[in-house]
């Protein structure tokens, strides 16, 4: 089965604006809605962080934030993705300020700043291809690009360095990552889990579609970005996990972590074959399933033991055993453990370095996953180990019913994605 395409008031494109939906945007749209529903399940668990009186208004920021994010994934012309992108922002530094703490407030300002930089470098770049095209939709452009990459290469491989940039910025690939630790981790539970589950993930979809429906992936320009891409991929995968390694508090090493986790999904797109692209889509649903149990997890421990040091974490799975268990077994997907849909995507990822014929990358995917190992590890340990005590009528998992359907099932489909990928794999 093709492509869906409709067009809005039957207007033909590139006149009239085009809905599309290809196996792509289905695979992001599912994977987006299934991760949203589990995750405002277990809102309930922490509505003490928002407050009652703010909880309608932050279902709302959550409601603009996936129509926006559907929006992006839909879209076919730039005009739109541009509009959808901003919403996206604004709502997003909305569910991390809505908190309303100081240092909640200050991570969503500087999330702001940067975003409207990244904005900016994106705008630009729009502007300088309609500038020379007269077109926004993304198929007539790429015939107009084709067409005219001998007559103004410099103001294409312009434009595409100012919007991959500026997306690039957005999704936090490293150095351009500085606003995600304090952001992920200041903001309540669920918005850390939509934040570092989905919303980064989304501008990567839209790198993926500028480069495959837009420029071209056999423009010369795109083949140079996507070794710069890769070499910053494999700068993130390495120094995210080293900083993560160093953070005490464990939503700030839940943050790094995205850090080093998102630099995997842009050494996919590197290496610029079909091995390379699955497992950058692989990397993708891991992490967004992953990430979101591991934040949900993480928020409802801190709830317990009313601290988000890692040290706190002693011996927790004595009152907390299954939110223990589904960290340990989320966190080992994220470093690529057999039969976790980790294992899956790194499997791929070693594979495309292969037929690349990096050796040295490949030896490099290996050797990452030992750090990811060295920071996850300790944790899992002192979840397990040690002599704290607590309150014996505390039955914490039989009062919080939602979050503990939530973690399982992200959990769930994270080892039976790994167990039988048979049809994911299909599907891809």
């Amino acid at each position: 089965m093709g492509p869906i395409r409709y067009w809005i008031g039957g207007w033909i494109p590139p006149i009239g604006i085009e809905l599309y939906a290809d196996k792509l945007s289905v695979f992001m749209a599912a994977l987006f809605l299934s991760c949203a529903l589990l995750i405002l399940i277990s809102f309930e668990s922490f509505k003490y962080e928002i407050g009652e009186e703010r909880a309608a208004y932050y279902f709302m920021l959550v409601s603009i934030l996936i129509g926006a994010m559907l929006g992006i994934i839909f879209t076919r012309d730039l005009f739109n993705l541009y509009v959808f992108v901003e919403i996206t922002t604004i709502a997003a530094c909305g569910i991390i300020s809505i908190k309303n703490e100081k240092k909640a407030v200050k991570a969503a300002l500087k999330y702001f700043i940067l975003s409207s930089i990244a904005s900016t470098s994106i705008l630009l770049g729009l502007i300088l291809i309609y500038n020379i095209s007269g077109f926004l939709h993304y198929d007539t452009l790429k015939y107009v690009l084709l067409e005219y990459k001998d007559v103004f290469p410099k103001i294409i491989s312009g434009s595409l360095v100012l919007t991959i940039s500026g997306f690039s910025l957005k999704s936090a690939l490293f150095p351009l990552h500085v606003w995600l630790p304090d952001a992920h981790s200041a903001a309540p539970t669920p918005s850390s889990a939509l934040l570092s589950g989905l919303v980064i993930k989304i501008y990567v979809f839209v790198i993926i579609r500028l480069l495959n429906d837009v420029f071209g992936l056999m423009n010369t320009y795109t083949s140079i970005l996507l070794e710069v891409l890769l070499a910053l991929g494999n700068i993130g995968v390495f120094f995210g996990a080293v900083l993560a390694g160093f953070q005490n508090d464990i939503k700030k090493r839940l943050a790094y972590s995205s850090v080093s986790q998102m630099g995997y999904v842009f050494l996919g797109l590197g290496f610029n074959n079909q091995y390379g692209f699955e497992g950058a889509l692989l990397q993708i649903l891991n992490h967004a399933l992953a990430k979101s149990c591991l934040f949900l997890a993480t928020g409802r421990m801190i709830k317990l033991i009313g601290s988000r040091d890692i040290k706190g974490l002693e011996k927790i799975s004595n009152k907390l055993p299954l939110t223990a268990l589904c960290f340990s077994l989320c966190a080992m997907s994220l470093v690529g453990i057999p039969f976790t849909l980790g294992f899956l995507s790194k499997w791929y990822l070693a594979m495309a370095a292969i037929e690349s014929g990096r050796t040295l990358q490949l030896i490099f995917i290996i050797l990452s996953a030992l750090l990811t190992f060295g920071y996850y590890f300790p944790v899992i340990v002192k979840t397990f180990t040690g002599d704290k005590s607590f309150k014996k009528d505390l039955e914490p998992e039989k009062t919080d019913k939602g979050n503990l359907i939530s973690i399982l099932m992200f959990t769930f489909i994270v080892l039976f994605l790994g167990i039988f990928p048979g049809f994911l794999l299909q599907y891809l």
